[in-house]
């Protein structure tokens, strides 16, 4: 083979993404594969079998730039044409399965720890605040003092509101 050519690719910041992609998708072993392969997702097949192929079309997307991260736009779907973008860290872990979603005061949704960032409000405080005590969005960064008790008629207990 062409050395010049093989090192040129194996520099190449593409190719280290194709192949984590087709390994976690691909490759049973591969210690994350439930959390791709193992739930459905797939590569498109030419690129499996092309990286050329793959190379062309990731490199054509808007905002191409390989300090940037490749991620599925919808995070169920397959690497496959129309679903890969380019973004930063921070947009690729928003678009996370595992993250929680709520509103913030303007209205927009928003992952709890971009609230944190927007109120100065711990992670970890507004989590328990929506999973363990239920609270609505718009309280999550509330002082508690500041909030109602109302009397609940359902359970005969003092709700905080």
């Amino acid at each position: 083979g062409n050395l010049k050519w093989e090192t040129s690719l194996m520099t190449s910041p593409v190719f280290y993404r194709h192949r984590a992609m087709v390994t976690r998708c691909c490759s049973p072993k591969y210690k994350n594969f439930n959390d791709y392969g193992g739930r459905g997702i797939k590569v498109h097949k030419p690129w499996i079998e092309d990286f050329w192929a793959f190379h062309t079309y990731v490199t054509n997307l808007p905002n191409f730039n390989n300090a940037l991260q490749l991620d599925r736009i919808d995070n169920d779907g397959d690497y496959a044409p129309g679903n890969l973008r380019w973004v930063s860290g921070a947009e690729n872990c928003r678009n996370r399965r595992d993250n929680v979603f709520v509103r913030n005061s303007e209205g927009k949704m928003v992952t709890i720890s971009q609230l944190s960032r927007e109120t100065g409000v711990s992670e970890r405080l507004i989590q328990q605040r929506k999973q363990l005590l239920k609270w609505p969005d718009e309280d999550l960064t509330l002082n508690p003092w500041s909030r109602k008790i109302t009397n609940n008629t359902n359970n005969n207990s003092n709700n905080i509101k």
